[in-house]
């Protein structure tokens, strides 16, 4: 805990610096995108993740689930001079639970509208914002035990996601997005920028 601290502190201490910082006007960053990013123009994430589904390989009651997909879209239209983006989001998971005798698979997918709203910081290429997610998940489970089995569309319902995230865009179309949140905790993948 210490060490994560000390890491914490000298993060801080770097981004103060006038090194790290150069000229940048910290009074502009609430309303400026990062990474290039101008008016107008729209966003494509593609990326893996882990989601609130469990994993559990080993063991008298196991389960699995394929990474956690998803594919959003974004277009940069600010409200006033707020550097909002707007667009939508499909995801998909796929996973299987087993033990004495049962055998549960769940096929899910959640779809809708998203914003994000972006922060400028003094890092070349950066696009760091934080955002949530509105929309519908579709769930369909299949219980098998022994001889018996059953559909279960009981986590269909409204989705809910919060999320910090950051570009970084390896030149002006192409690049990288990570985000952490819930209930996808973790998402990694390609960003293009039209």
């Amino acid at each position: 805990m210490k060490k994560l601290k000390g890491l914490f502190a000298a993060l801080i201490m770097l981004c103060s610096t006038s090194v790290f910082a150069g000229d940048f006007d910290w009074s502009q960053c609430w309303c400026n995108y990062g990474g290039g990013i101008e008016k107008g123009d729209m966003i494509v994430d593609v990326a893996v993740g882990l989601n609130d589904e469990f994993f559990r390989p080993f063991g008298q009651n196991s389960a699995w689930s394929l990474p956690y997909m998803e594919a959003a879209f974004d277009v940069a239209l600010p409200i006033w001079k707020l550097p909002f983006s707007w667009g939508g989001f499909y995801g998909l998971n796929i996973g299987c639970a087993n033990g004495n005798g049962w055998n549960y698979s769940l096929f899910s997918m959640n779809f809708g509208g998203q914003v994000k709203y972006h922060v400028l910081l003094p890092v070349d290429n950066l696009d760091v914002y934080a955002g949530i997610r509105l929309g519908a998940k579709i769930s369909i489970g299949e219980t098998k035990y022994v001889n018996y089995s059953f559909k279960d569309p009981s986590g269909s319902g409204f989705y809910f996601s919060t999320f910090l995230g950051a570009h970084y865009y390896l030149n002006k179309n192409f690049g990288f997005v990570a985000e952490f949140g819930y209930p996808v905790w973790l998402k990694a993948g390609i960003s293009l920028k039209f």
